[in-house]
């Protein structure tokens, strides 16, 4: 449909208007535009009621500005006040073309973008000649026209698209991209589009040639990714959604799409961390217990798993460590070293530990069983149930003595076990195995091995899908 035009312009200037329509006469036979002016108001028409109607519809409004303009009372003071207003309203655009020389900046002209280029009037003696000067003020007009022309057009595809007349959608995207081709929006309505209607090898060609005109669209790589998912190439659709990740961090869509690549890749736990990522940013979010359930039937199929237990004289960041524990996936101790530390153990340390200082008095001390300690976790993929606090102690001794910080690799089975159960409470381990039917000991019977094996059983809780419900009271988690 062609963009409706309406003059305002005084009759003193209708030679120059009449020149104007003949440099605009193509844009009307391409069908671009629909001019009106009140020459066009037919005999016994009200001429006053025809103008305020076409003035009110107009999507682009031309003031022919010249000192006869600036002094009509009629086109400054009804014709253009009532043309600004829609302007402001975003109802039409507005565009003073400056015909003569006059005085015209200020309010209400001066916000305006006007023709031609630098506001040089059209008869300026520095144009060669008038067919100069009115090619420099089409070629703006062409260019708002094209502007308007591909906004309706695109409009026009998202309320078809909103009713699911995807066809019609389709050719209206096309009409967008037809008025301008480097309107890389276009392309990504039309691939989604595309999509919607399982032509997914088009779509990707749509959304190719999105990125090509617009290479930090993360939107069009999001979309040129979910394309490739549906085609199953879905390792070039991780690599993409990679890149949309870098060019949009915090886009929901974006982690929920690339988790769902890596589920069907097999990559259980890199999906579970990318939902998760979308649920960090989406709270309102939920990541399905399906993705947990893989995630801990994976880790229980990697042989280097190992379940950590740190036990210290305390909570603090100058506390020490007094034994380090690993089991296998089986519950078998793999590594066990105890510590003589430099301070005493208390009495509560002692019940929840079962670990005495008269017991540590023959072990070694922490710089001397670091390098035992470094080598055997960084051979391992480490499972905690508060891996932060097991490796904010590590990291105070390593700098309390100087010593080379291993490199860790694992996670936290506490924030595992709240996210699958969808608690935001802490958890205590013991209430959590009691609940799975795995009871640890009482204390003061209860020791790191009994931990680490209570770790096993709720990693194969998850496992096995078993329901941890959201209303237990975690309220008496020791930290």
């Amino acid at each position: 449909m062609p963009v409706k035009m309406f003059f305002c312009y005084a009759h003193e200037d209708e030679a120059l208007l009449k020149k104007l329509k003949t440099h605009l006469k193509l844009l009307q036979r391409q069908h671009l535009i629909d001019i009106w002016h009140d020459r066009d108001i037919s005999a016994g028409t009200e001429w006053e009621r025809e103008i305020s109607h076409h003035l009110n519809t107009a999507q682009v409004i031309l003031l022919l500005i010249s000192p006869d303009f600036m002094d009509s009372d009629y086109c400054y003071g009804v014709e253009m006040k009532r043309a600004i207003e829609r302007h402001e309203r975003g109802e039409a655009l507005v565009i003073p073309i400056i015909l003569r020389y006059v005085y015209w900046q200020g309010e209400p002209l001066g916000k305006l973008q006007v023709l031609p280029t630098d506001a040089k009037p059209v008869t300026s003696s520095r144009w060669h000649d008038l067919d100069e000067a009115f090619f420099n003020v089409v070629e703006g007009i062409r260019n708002v026209i094209e502007r308007l022309l591909v906004q309706q057009a695109k409009a026009l595809g998202d309320a078809y698209a909103s009713t699911e007349h995807y066809s019609e959608a389709l050719a209206s995207y096309e009409d967008a991209i037809r008025f301008n081709p480097n309107d890389a929006g276009a392309y990504i309505s039309k691939g989604i589009v595309l999509v919607v209607l399982h032509k997914n090898e088009e779509a990707l060609v749509a959304f190719e040639q999105a990125i090509c005109l617009d290479p930090n669209s993360a939107r069009g790589y999001n979309n040129k990714g979910s394309a490739l998912g549906n085609l199953k190439r879905y390792r070039e659709a991780l690599a993409v959604f990679e890149q949309a990740t870098l060019l949009d961090p915090n886009n929901t869509q974006i982690y929920i799409n690339k988790g769902r690549v890596l589920d069907e890749l097999k990559r259980y736990r890199e999906a579970l961390a990318a939902f998760e990522q979308a649920v960090l940013l989406d709270p309102n979010l939920r990541t399905p217990k399906i993705h947990y359930i893989k995630w801990a039937k994976e880790l229980l199929s990697m042989p280097n798993l190992a379940f950590l237990e740190v036990e210290t004289t305390g909570l603090r960041e100058d506390d020490e460590i007094i034994r380090v524990l690993l089991v296998n996936r089986n519950g078998d101790s793999i590594f066990d070293i105890f510590v003589c530390p430099d301070k005493s153990i208390s009495d509560e340390i002692s019940r929840i530990t079962g670990i005495f200082d008269n017991e540590l008095e023959l072990e070694r001390t922490i710089t001397e069983t670091w390098k035992q300690i470094s080598d055997a976790l960084t051979r391992k993929y480490l499972l905690s149930f508060n891996l932060e606090f097991d490796q904010r102690m590590l990291e105070a001794v390593a700098k309390r003595y100087e010593l080379e910080m291993p490199l860790i690799s694992g996670e936290c089975l506490m924030q595992k076990a709240m996210m699958y159960s969808g608690s935001h409470s802490y958890a205590k381990l013991s209430n959590l195995c009691a609940y799975i039917g795995h009871p640890l000991p009482e204390y003061p019977h209860q020791t790191a091995l009994d931990r680490a094996r209570g770790q096993i059983a709720l990693l194969k809780a998850i496992s096995q899908g078993i329901i941890i419900e959201e209303e237990l009271d975690y309220s008496d988690f020791l930290q």
